[in-house]
């Protein structure tokens, strides 16, 4: 009997152990500084970034994918519709950074579709959830489908918007703005990783983490 408990408690241990272990170093993991834009998981950082910087980074995925430009292709914006235009389809594009998409936005996005003559739409939108849509030739991106849509841009830099007051680090470096993996602004030392100083932006903690063994420490590398 007392075997049996043992080997219980051992199991018990190795499962939720592991667990516990898996759900940290994930969380380590996505908080680690983001080098480049398809470094990034989570979408929720597509709705810090300024309107100007979300649609130019639209137009660079739309060239990553091999789409050849005829005009402007984003729906409405000029007088003369122009597509997107790859395996002779032509696309037009929606971005709605703003708030979340309704069904009533898609409805009207899937009738303005039949009356520019495309064979497509592109909607993209920075937001977790979004109303399914049953309109043929109609395509949602948000959540993860938006973060694998950016994921092409290999070596850009991810944009971020605003500017934090100059602060310098405890060894006396100055301190950069950084985005995390999870998409969590950070304020992160100019000389990481030798020195591996790092906080989560202006817009939270102010005392600094330094990237140790903690739990704390180890989330705001």
């Amino acid at each position: 009997m007392m075997v049996f408990l043992e080997l219980l408690a051992f199991w018990i241990f190795a499962v939720y152990g592991s667990q516990h272990i898996w759900r940290l170093w994930r969380q380590w993991s996505l908080l680690q500084p983001a080098r480049y834009l398809n470094e990034i998981a989570n979408v929720d950082y597509y709705r810090q970034i300024s309107k100007m910087q979300f649609e130019s980074l639209v137009w660079q995925t739309i060239r990553a994918r091999q789409y050849t430009l005829l005009g402007n292709p984003f729906l409405g914006r000029t007088n003369e519709q122009g597509y997107a235009w790859k395996k002779g389809k032509k696309t037009v594009l929606i971005h709605c950074p703003a708030k979340p998409l309704t069904q009533e936005m898609l409805d009207a996005i899937a009738r303005k579709l039949s009356t520019v003559q495309a064979d497509q739409a592109i909607v993209f939108s920075p937001f977790p959830k979004a109303p399914e849509i049953s309109r043929a030739g109609v395509e949602v991106l948000y959540g993860k489908k938006l973060v694998k849509w950016f994921s092409v841009l290999e070596g850009v830099v991810p944009p971020i918007n605003g500017k934090t007051q100059f602060q310098k680090c405890e060894c006396g470096a100055p301190m950069r703005e950084r985005i995390s993996r999870a998409g969590v602004p950070l304020v992160v030392c100019s000389l990481y990783p030798d020195c591996r100083v790092a906080r989560e932006s202006t817009r939270s903690s102010k005392e600094p983490a330094r990237v140790a063994g903690s739990p704390r420490a180890m989330a705001t590398q």
